[in-house]
């Protein structure tokens, strides 16, 4: 009796320590957060993010479109929950900045935004591709909570491929455009200068630097200074739409480079106008002699080879006439 005594007591023992710990965790999931405590909602970037509701009207879309954006946010936690919303539009060449919308929500818990709608419309100007539409939800300190996205593309419609728009994109030193320009140093301005035949077209220009930031060019009476003031060194790229109503959409794509240390005297050192691409001239610096030697080069390349082709006819023709005479000179002694 004593045993089994013992052994129903060492048994509570055994289980009172295994509910002991439970019941703490148990006891943990329902501690009050206090309110005045910033929330901690895990960062999801997936499209299966459920604290966010996303859709866009269309995956295709032609110019005089809209693009419609919905999203709507969620808080799913006990407490509330302030922070904004930031809608975005690019393309995914990076050919001219993203189009923002923000909108400011302030969230009870368990409470869902209502539907945020951000639209844009597709213009001729914009350059045919893939493009993402993107919303990101922040907290009040601009912290990314979560984050979804949608891809679609944009078609080019051309509604009469007889209707080209006429127009070029010069380079120069100066408004005037008195002289073109490829390579620039530390504090000059760059010019450019549009030459449009067509009448009243719609111009949208953006410069890419050599650190990949896309920055807008606006061109007034033709023309668009850009100082190189604290620039960067390297290669920039400029893209260019122009559009007109019943004109099939132009792009064009111009490069110069910035190097401080480049003088104009260091460039007319280096360039001697001979008509020879030599030494440390190529067709960046000395392109009128570069340009003349390639030319030059073309032309000799092609009169070699069709003197080599003249020279081989000539020998094809002397073999041919040698072998028939002795065909010939074989028959006469036969008979």
């Amino acid at each position: 009796m004593e045993n089994l005594t013992s052994r129903i007591k060492y048994l509570l023992i055994v289980l009172f320590l295994l509910i002991i710990p439970i019941s703490k965790e148990v006891n943990a999931q329902f501690i009050d957060i206090p309110k005045n405590e910033p929330i901690d909602v895990p960062t999801i970037e997936a499209n299966d993010n459920q604290l966010i509701d996303f859709s866009i009207n269309k995956k295709k879309f032609i110019a005089g479109e809209i693009i419609e954006v919905k999203a709507a946010f969620h808080n799913q936690t006990d407490q509330s929950f302030s922070g904004r919303m930031v809608v975005m539009i690019f393309p995914l060449d990076g050919s001219f900045p993203a189009k923002s919308f923000i909108k400011d929500f302030n969230l009870s818990s368990k409470e869902k935004t209502q539907y945020f709608v951000s639209e844009m419309k597709v213009e001729s100007w914009m350059p045919a591709g893939e493009y993402k539409a993107e919303v990101e939800i922040r907290d009040e300190n601009d912290h990314n909570i979560g984050k979804r996205s949608e891809f679609f593309e944009i078609f080019v419609e051309k509604e009469n491929d007889n209707n080209e728009i006429e127009v070029a994109i010069l380079i120069c030193v100066d408004e005037e455009c008195s002289s073109e320009k490829m390579v620039f140093g530390k504090n000059e301005i760059v010019y450019f200068k549009l030459n449009v035949s067509t009448e009243d077209v719609k111009t949208r220009a953006t410069i890419k630097t050599p650190n990949g930031k896309i920055e807008v060019l606006n061109f007034e009476n033709n023309i668009a200074p850009y100082s190189l003031i604290d620039a960067e060194e390297g290669k920039y790229s400029l893209w260019a739409n122009f559009s007109k109503e019943g004109y099939n959409q132009r792009r064009i794509e111009k490069e110069f480079i910035f190097e401080e240390g480049y003088t104009e005297e260091t460039f007319e050192s280096v360039c001697v106008l001979d008509g020879k691409c030599e030494g440390e001239e190529n067709k960046i610096n000395c392109p009128k002699d570069c340009d003349l030697e390639n030319k030059i080069g073309d032309s000799k390349d092609f009169s070699k080879t069709f003197g080599y082709a003249i020279f081989f006819v000539i020998v094809i023709i002397v073999v041919l006439a040698v072998k028939i005479y002795m065909n010939k000179k074989n028959r006469n002694k036969v008979i």
